[in-house]
């Protein structure tokens, strides 16, 4: 907790803080209906009011964070922007998992679980292809969601997500630490406690929390800073815990052993391989991403079939990249111009 009577203008800012923090109506404010559910995952639908339809997107958005990021304010909502542009969006909301999750593979999260949501997807759109789009680990899921089947997807797009889990950052680092013992912690909790994924993320940029406030009590005449500041700050204070099982899977395998993209990699019965990979793909990379550093991303390298690759690199932060008021402007149309050339 900072401790704000040593800061300067302290009284102002307090006082600020009850007036403007944006109200619950403001955030994910665009209407959907849910679906389907399986245990505490739902999947979403967001329907589209424009003339002109275009084929339906599939969001798989990050396992371990809420998902209204990527709804966050109707002027920076990037399932707002995907609907006026005439696609019909389904979501994956991953939910608050119960402690008996724990016990979920990952598995049968991938098998059975998402495996039902798809077909769901696939019966209330008639069978047409679909846009699959997944955000940090989300996308991960995605492309290994992706390979087991190909068939139903007519792109993916890749948003600041981690393909190469050896590429020596902290996060890296600190999952193949010889002293950490996995199975002991999960048995000692469960489903990661999302307090404890909270501080590990903090602890990759310690100095960012006094950065952000100080930049905050330097901007609080502009109320449209402060706007995305206290709705950014309402996510991001939003954790979930993680499924216990499935964090064995994307720890062990990934993080430790990088075997999504050494390949062919093994889930439950099914074997996937990167290098099969075909489907047009687009790439966002934050450059400021302190999360999932920028030589962690999908390369060409890694999927040599792959004939329609665009990579597209973004100033941004590991959220900012796609959200930021700089991205909205210029990534949002290279992505909408890019998925048109996919749905031929």
């Amino acid at each position: 907790m900072i401790d704000f009577q040593h800061w300067p203008e302290t009284s102002g800012f307090l006082q600020f803080l009850k007036r403007t923090e944006p109200s619950l109506n403001d955030i994910a404010s665009t209407p959907f209906e849910v679906l389907d559910e399986v245990g505490a995952i739902h999947l979403r639908k967001y329907h589209s009011t424009a003339k002109d339809h275009r084929w339906p997107v599939l969001i798989l958005p990050s396992i371990i964070n809420r998902p209204f990021v990527l709804d966050l304010l109707p002027e920076k909502s990037f399932i707002l922007n995907l609907l006026e542009n005439g696609h019909d969006v389904y979501m994956i909301d991953w939910g608050i998992p119960q402690s008996h999750e724990q016990y979920l593979s990952f598995e049968k999260l991938m098998t059975l679980h998402l495996e039902y949501l798809l077909q769901k997807v696939e019966m209330d759109c008639g069978g047409a292809k679909v846009h699959l789009m997944g955000h940090c680990l989300g996308g991960t899921i995605g492309l290994m969601a992706s390979l087991m089947n190909p068939q139903r997807f007519a792109s993916l797009t890749l948003i600041t997500t981690p393909i190469r889990f050896s590429d020596n950052d902290k996060l890296s680092l600190w999952a193949r630490c010889p002293d950490f013992d996995l199975q002991a912690f999960t048995e000692a909790y469960g489903n990661v406690p999302w307090f404890l994924l909270q501080s590990t993320f903090l602890a990759l940029k310690p100095t960012q929390v006094f950065q952000k406030y100080r930049q905050l009590l330097g901007k609080l005449k502009d109320p449209r800073f402060v706007r995305n500041f206290w709705a950014m700050e309402s996510w991001a204070n939003d954790n979930v815990d993680l499924r216990g099982e499935c964090f064995k899977v994307l720890l062990g395998e990934l993080y430790q052993k990088n075997a999504l993209e050494k390949g062919p990699m093994r889930i439950g019965k099914k074997t996937i391989d990167l290098r099969q990979h075909e489907l047009p793909t687009f790439v966002l990379i934050a450059d400021a991403d302190h999360i999932v550093s920028p030589l962690s991303h999908l390369t060409a390298e890694m999927v040599p079939n792959v004939k329609n690759l665009k990579v597209v690199n973004s100033e941004g932060g590991h959220v900012g990249a796609l959200i930021g008021g700089r991205s909205v402007k210029t990534i949002w149309p290279q992505l909408n111009n890019w998925m048109k050339t996919c749905e031929v």
